[in-house]
């Protein structure tokens, strides 16, 4: 063997490796069968000047990466902090939160939260990770609560129910915490882990409140979110998916969104003062409401204190056991464009004045698509489409033997009412409201039907197709009106069905004005006391 040429074992790491390097088979050694076996020394000492070389650029690479992952939610802040006026940002990470999905990490991110409040407001940021909380969090004024879209908020204990909820500064009215943002992140509540019931999260006495892209989930019995004599709330773009309640005890009714009035420590336990404020000047907008008792409405009153300005736009319900949404004593407010499948009932109106529901989709409700409750006043129901209910299509109607105020001067115009499993609009105890233009096809009852004193209404212009196929109701009519319904103004509606009568009135009614119909082929029924004139037969 030449002195000039040394030979070495390289150990090399082991992704670096070519092969175990052993004699392939016992035979006398010669210079080529050796130099194919085993490195030179020059080789070596090229490959290791090239590994290092590589190495190295690999390692100011790595380091280059992991400064750029280091700066990079950083850079997402700068970014997030122009849109929030340059707010400084507070990470959880630096308050010491682990994320892990174990640790406990109340602590960190309420230490966040107080470091904001010291600033004068801030946003406090959660990056992605599993963040278990064991104490409710408190939130202070000009405060953006960030959370990265996949953060995940969770109960880690049964010994308390709000994830988060506002400071209790004492002030009555909305002179609470003002501009509080909570943005991203799904927030579950662990129902289904956890026994002990209650809001997920709170605000009361507030001013200016945004709650923006949650995922909300697991509810134990009671609300996703209440808003409680707030002024300026805007919930945006959020799911509310699934409530949690004991069989044994039973299926709580409560809101997944409630709109609430400082009324009492029933209404509000956390905090008053107890002034009757109620919320003003609330939007709830593209958000989706699944597997809840209620999606969006309110459920205490106090006369005198109408909750004001309530927009319900664009928002999708599926799989409710009762009111999608309860509108209860609601002042000026608008129900529209939101989409609703597999409900009990769709929209509720009780106490409701001067309020519009529009140009809504309802399909598959258990009981009403629509429901005008006692006290109901200058409400427009306008342009819905209800299909394949098993109760009225709409229903208004006031408890006349509980003397409860007539339902009044409402309109009921242009809507589309097809597969309806009892009547298509039922009037009861309804006066001076108009219903004209309305589409309604195929009801097991009366397409429409004023009873119970329902009088001075103007009933002009509908078209009734294949009503009454159901047998709902002892006339064999489309449009019908009985016990005490007086000086009603029925004109100009079409009937097109199989039934005898088309239109029919009992003998309790007197005063009404029937001309105009297009009655083609019935024999309808005027009853005694009754105006007609130039109906179509």
């Amino acid at each position: 063997m030449s002195k000039s040429k040394h030979y070495y074992y390289l150990k090399l790491p082991f992704y670096l490796q070519k092969e175990e390097l052993v004699p392939r088979e016992e035979s006398p050694f010669n210079l080529e069968e050796l130099d194919n076996r085993y490195y030179r020394k020059e080789e070596i000492d090229a490959f290791n000047q090239s590994y290092n070389q590589r190495l190295s650029l690999l390692e100011q690479s790595n380091a280059n990466q992991d400064s750029t992952l280091a700066n990079h939610e950083g850079r997402i802040i700068e970014l997030e902090n122009a849109a929030e006026g340059n707010m400084r940002v507070f990470n959880v990470k630096s308050f010491g939160a682990i994320g892990d999905g174990n640790a406990d990490d109340a602590p960190a991110i309420q230490a966040a939260l107080n470091a904001a409040d010291l600033n004068g407001g801030g946003i406090v940021y959660v990056p992605e990770g599993t963040y278990s909380l064991s104490t409710t969090l408190i939130i202070y004024s000009n405060t953006v609560l960030w959370c990265s879209p996949n953060t995940i908020i969770r109960r880690g204990a049964d010994t308390f129910s709000e994830l988060i909820r506002s400071a209790n500064m004492g002030a009555g009215g909305y002179d609470g915490i003002q501009n509080v943002t909570l943005r991203g992140g799904i927030w579950d509540h662990r129902g289904n882990v956890y026994t002990l019931g209650g809001t997920v999260i709170s605000f009361g006495h507030c001013r200016g409140i945004t709650v923006e892209g949650l995922t909300v989930i697991n509810t134990r019995e009671q609300h996703a979110l209440e808003l409680n004599a707030v002024q300026r709330a805007r919930v945006l773009n959020c799911v509310f998916d699934t409530q949690v309640w004991d069989p044994v005890q039973g299926r709580p009714v409560m809101e997944a969104v409630h709109i609430d009035i400082a009324k009492d420590n029933v209404a509000y336990p956390p905090y008053g003062p107890y002034d009757n404020t109620p919320c003003d000047d609330v939007l709830v907008i593209g958000c989706v409401f699944k597997n809840w008792s209620r999606g969006v409405g309110s459920q205490n009153t106090v006369e005198g204190f109408p909750y004001t300005n309530i927009r319900i736009i664009g928002n999708h319900f599926e799989d409710i056991y009762d009111e999608a949404i309860e509108a209860y004593y609601y002042r000026n407010s608008v129900i529209k464009g939101n989409t609703f499948k597999n409900v009990f009932d769709a929209i509720q109106l009780d106490y409701a004045e001067d309020c519009t529901v529009s140009d809504n989709t309802i399909e598959n409700a258990s009981s009403n698509g629509i429901n005008v409750y006692e006290g109901t006043t200058n409400t427009v129901i306008s342009g819905n489409v209800i299909r394949n209910t098993t109760g009225q299509g709409i229903s208004a109607y006031s408890n006349i033997s509980l003397s409860r105020p007539p339902i009044s001067r409402n309109v009921i115009v242009s809507n589309i009412l097809i597969g309806i499993g009892q009547h298509g609009i039922n009037m009861n105890n309804a006066s001076s409201n108009l219903v004209a233009n309305n589409f309604i096809k195929d009801t097991a009852g009366y397409g429409i039907l004023l009873q119970n004193s329902s009088s001075e209404n103007t009933i002009h212009g509908n078209y009734l197709e294949n009503c009454h196929i159901g047998g709902v109701g002892s006339a064999d009519a489309d449009l019908r009106l009985v016990s005490g319904s007086n000086n009603n103004s029925v004109q100009g509606n079409v009937i097109r069905s199989s039934t005898l009568e088309g239109l029919s009135l009992s003998t309790a009614c007197s005063g009404n004005w029937l001309t105009n119909n297009d009655l083609k082929g019935k024999s309808p029924v005027y009853g005694t006391g009754n105006v007609q004139s130039n109906n179509r037969v």
